[in-house]
C-alpha cells in the first residue's frame, strides 16, 4: 500500500498546496485506488494532505512490487508535488526490495542521499508520439481524398451512401 500525500519528500515533507490540473489513476489486475480527490480539486495546507491510497497485490511479495512499479509509472497528477517520486525511488532501492526494513529505514536513506527522484524522462515518448499524429494526420487525408483509380468516387462508398440514405427516416 502507497499513501499518497501532497507533500515534497525531497523538501522535508513540505506541505504541496495547489490545484491539481492533472489526474490520471492507475487500472488493472491487482490494482486498487481510494481516492479523496479529482481533477481540478484544491488541495490546501488546512486539511489532511492524504489524496489517495494505492493498493497493490500479487500471489507473492514480487508480483505486488512489480504491479505497484507499473501502477506508480501509470499515475499522473500534475499541479502539485506529491509522495510519487518517494516511493518510485524506494521501489528501486535494493534493501528494500529484498525486505531488510526498519523504523530509520527512510530517515537514513533520505538524509544519505540515496532516494533520489527518477529521471525526467517525460520527453522519452515525444518521437512516438509525433509519429503517431503524422499516421493519423495520413490516415485521414488518404480517407477523406479516397477514389476510385478511375478517377470518380468509389463505387462501394456510394453504394454504401446510398443504402443509408433508404434507411433513412426523413
Amino acid at each position: 500500500e502507497v499513501r499518497l500525500y501532497a507533500e515534497d519528500p525531497y523538501r522535508g515533507f513540505a506541505p504541496s498546496p495547489g490545484v491539481i490540473e492533472l489526474l490520471r489513476w492507475p487500472e488493472g489486475p491487482g490494482v486498487r485506488v481510494d481516492a479523496g480527490v479529482y481533477e481540478g480539486a484544491e488541495v490546501t495546507v488546512h486539511y489532511d494532505p492524504l489524496l489517495a491510497k494505492l493498493i497493490c497485490w500479487g500471489e507473492d511479495r514480487e508480483q505486488a512490487m512489480r504491479r505497484l512499479e507499473r501502477a506508480l509509472r501509470e499515475m499522473r497528477v500534475e499541479g502539485i508535488r506529491t509522495t510519487k517520486e518517494l516511493f518510485q525511488a524506494l521501489l528501486a532501492d535494493e534493501e528494500f526490495r529484498q525486505g531488510r526494513l526498519d523504523i530509520g529505514l527512510l530517515d537514513r536513506k533520505l538524509a544519505a542521499g540515496d532516494l533520489q527522484p527518477p529521471h525526467d524522462d517525460a520527453g522519452r515518448d515525444l518521437p512516438l508520439v509525433a509519429a503517431a499524429i503524422e499516421h493519423l494526420n495520413r490516415s485521414t487525408r488518404v480517407s477523406v481524398t479516397s477514389r476510385s483509380p478511375r478517377g470518380g468516387r468509389s463505387r462501394w462508398r456510394q453504394a454504401g451512401r446510398r443504402e443509408s440514405m433508404r434507411r433513412e427516416r426523413w
